[in-house]
């Protein structure tokens, strides 16, 4: 599958081609290239003349014929950038495991940014995020989540919460608790943030 698209409306026009394979059931390979596009890589989100983008699916539990779900899944980004004058390479990348059955199932992705200059001391940042969820009963989707946004400060920069959804009619109900700390002496900062959501 091999898609090209084209957007005028960002500065100068950005165009990303992309392509994806599935060479045998439950495997899943794709690539991409952009032309002005964007990448996180742990410190910041930055505009590049040029990104590439690569990622592996593997749907375990269809390879082994597995009762439960069971996948890996990865992904690597780096770009090409300058910023202030200076070259910069970038690089993101995320590995993840998630698996469960259908009442609970969970996931866990370890993440890691670089940002590398041309010369002097690269810099890299490795996070962690984890979620639980629970499907008690039909229409009802509930999950606990804990993203640590840099492992080596991990009281620092974190974020633990809790979502509730209930389906009702067509119309969606959401609730939202999240407690977030962004950095050595803020204070966190606890949000409650309820949702509804109508589909016709």
């Amino acid at each position: 599958k091999f898609n090209v698209a084209f957007d005028p409306t960002s500065d100068g026009g950005s165009i990303v081609i992309s392509a994806k394979t599935e060479p045998v059931d439950g495997i899943a390979l794709a690539a991409a290239y952009s032309y002005k596009g964007y990448i996180a890589d742990g410190f910041a989100t930055t505009t590049a003349d040029n990104v590439f983008g690569f990622s592996a699916n593997a749907d375990i539990a269809k390879l082994a014929d597995l009762d439960f779900k069971l996948g890996v899944s990865a992904y690597d980004n780096v770009a090409l950038a300058e910023v202030s004058g200076v070259k910069y390479t970038y690089n993101s990348f995320a590995v993840a495991v998630s698996g469960g059955v259908d009442l609970v199932d969970a996931y866990a992705e370890f993440t890691m940014g670089n940002k590398i200059p041309e010369e002097g001391d690269a810099e890299s940042k490795y996070g962690l995020n984890m979620q639980v969820n629970l499907n008690p009963i039909e229409k009802l989707a509930l999950d606990v989540y804990y993203n640590i946004a840099d492992l080596e400060n991990a009281g620092k920069y974190f974020s633990v919460g809790a979502d509730a959804s209930y389906d009702l009619a067509g119309v969606e109900f959401a609730l939202n608790a999240d407690y977030t700390k962004a950095g050595e002496g803020k204070t966190g900062k606890f949000s409650l943030t309820p949702k509804m959501i109508i589909v016709f």
